[in-house]
């Protein structure tokens, strides 16, 4: 079953990763769309239509929403996110969007060799746009942070895992973090992601961080491998 989920997951991708636009009714406030052919930051007009496959960054005390096709969607404030994130999806297109996301992961220069776990944990997603590189620190840390929470908090897992992982994963160094790891895993969890939640944690299961990081991962392992068996058993 789990091979069958990957296999769709693979070629789901091919239909579903091609750009499509979608309309944005900014209602009060300001918003920037990052036009992904120059890579470069564009005001959002009070009505405009968007590549989906781009990123948003709202501006405090924003009022917007997104339409695709009769679904309406409203957007958090101060936040920055992908776009096409903020659709609702099935269990078999987060699975797609997981799995695109890993194979974008895939490092685009040979490892060093004799770095440590620690400094490959983690593999390149993508290259980072010159509008966001810094010397120090995560671009829109702070933006990217209050989408997953609003989302979250909104019961949108589905788009705080997805937001999660992006940010996760063009950060590797967040895998060294208690708080992201958890977060992270208990998403999946929540979306009885099992096979995810196992291959994650495995993983990371090689880092030595903490004891406290080790004791959370293995808890972790520990609740994907049990209710795996269970699924495999009905």
């Amino acid at each position: 079953m789990k091979t069958f989920v990957r296999l769709i997951a693979f070629f789901f991708p091919v239909l579903a990763f091609a750009q499509t636009n979608i309309w944005i009714k900014l209602d009060v406030g300001t918003a920037l769309y990052l036009e992904p052919s120059q890579m470069q930051w564009i005001p959002v007009s009070e009505k405009q239509e968007l590549p989906a496959k781009s990123y948003l960054m709202t501006r405090p005390g924003v009022r917007a929403r997104l339409f695709r096709n009769t679904d309406e969607y409203t957007l958090p404030a101060n936040a920055y996110f992908f776009i096409e994130d903020v659709f609702s999806k099935s269990r078999v297109e987060i699975v797609a969007c997981l799995t695109q996301i890993e194979a974008e992961q895939l490092p685009v220069n040979n490892v060093e060799p004799g770095n440590s776990p620690q400094k490959t944990l983690g593999l390149t997603y993508g290259q980072t746009p010159n509008e966001e590189k810094v010397a120090d620190g995560i671009p829109f840390e702070m933006e990217r942070l209050n989408a997953i929470n609003w989302f979250y908090e909104n019961a949108r897992l589905d788009a705080a895992l997805l937001s999660l992982k992006r940010m996760m994963t063009k950060f590797p160094n967040l895998y060294l973090s208690e708080y992201h790891v958890e977060r992270l895993l208990h998403l999946y969890n929540e979306l009885q992601l099992y096979g995810f939640l196992l291959d994650e944690s495995t993983r990371l299961l090689n880092v030595r961080k903490s004891e406290k990081f080790s004791q959370i991962v293995a808890s972790w392992h520990q609740i994907a491998r049990k209710n795996l068996l269970e699924q495999k058993a009905k």
